[in-house]
């Protein structure tokens, strides 16, 4: 594992990198603060909290939270690039495929158009901060592999303060002012939970199974290919985070 020293040189590198980059107009501001924010930034947190707690689960939980704060701050100052992005992808997509689809389709086709759309703007904190979590999961998980520091996955468990994220982020959304901010939150921290759930899957297919990786990489498929699965283990997530399904008294 890289040394701190190392680190600051590698992180200063990056940085330098993308300065130049940022003059000689081939990234944008919102490409720059992705990549601070949501890479060296949040990477960074996970090495420190990695090395210092010799801990992957609570290293991972604190990446986590890094991506929540960025996802929100995100959404604060770049949605209108977002939107501007997004806006300007389905004018090109519409323009690429030409009106007789949309004609044959009687509207139908553009109205599928416009509320895939919105949703896409609507509900760009969840989509952002959702896909970078699990990238900082996958990374874990390969990293584990190569490391001195072990990695008992199947026996994560997260803190209890992920019931209560998950608790506010219900209350959010209930509130009319804060509905759609709410909403994101909750899928955000279903996905969170999610990540426990594919533990107790792992650990159950370790208990009672021979091939459990192969159970578990069908699992993982089957949850990106069924949203109704995915739910059930983001459940299974949080009740074990109640009531200690597996009976393990670990973080």
């Amino acid at each position: 594992m890289l040394k701190y020293r190392q680190r600051v040189i590698l992180f200063g590198v990056v940085s330098v990198g993308l300065i130049i980059l940022y003059a000689l107009n081939t990234i944008t501001t919102l490409e720059i603060a992705d990549l601070v924010g949501s890479v060296l930034i949040v990477s960074w947190i996970f090495m420190v909290v990695l090395i210092k707690t010799q801990n992957h689960t609570k290293a991972l939980y604190y990446g986590v939270l890094g991506q929540i704060a960025y996802g929100i701050f995100r959404t604060h100052y770049f949605s209108d690039i977002y939107r501007e992005r997004i806006e300007t992808l389905f004018t090109g997509y519409e323009g690429f495929i030409g009106s007789g689809v949309a004609e044959n389709g009687n509207g139908q086709f553009d109205f599928l158009l416009e509320q895939l759309q919105k949703m896409m703007i609507d509900y760009q904190m969840a989509i952002w901060t959702i896909s970078m979590i699990f990238a900082v999961y996958i990374a874990a998980l390969f990293l584990a592999r190569r490391i001195p520091i072990k990695w008992q996955h199947h026996f994560l468990k997260l803190p209890y303060s992920v019931v209560y994220l998950f608790m506010a982020a219900l209350l959010l959304a209930i509130v009319p002012g804060t509905r759609l901010f709410g909403l994101n939150s909750v899928m955000i921290m279903a996905a969170v939970l999610l990540i426990q759930g594919l533990a107790i899957v792992d650990f159950w297919c370790r208990k009672y199974l021979r091939r459990s990786r192969f159970v578990l990489l069908a699992a993982i498929i089957l949850m990106f290919l069924n949203v109704f699965f995915a739910v059930m283990v983001s459940l299974l997530g949080l009740i074990d985070n109640w009531l200690d399904i597996r009976k393990i008294n670990q973080i």
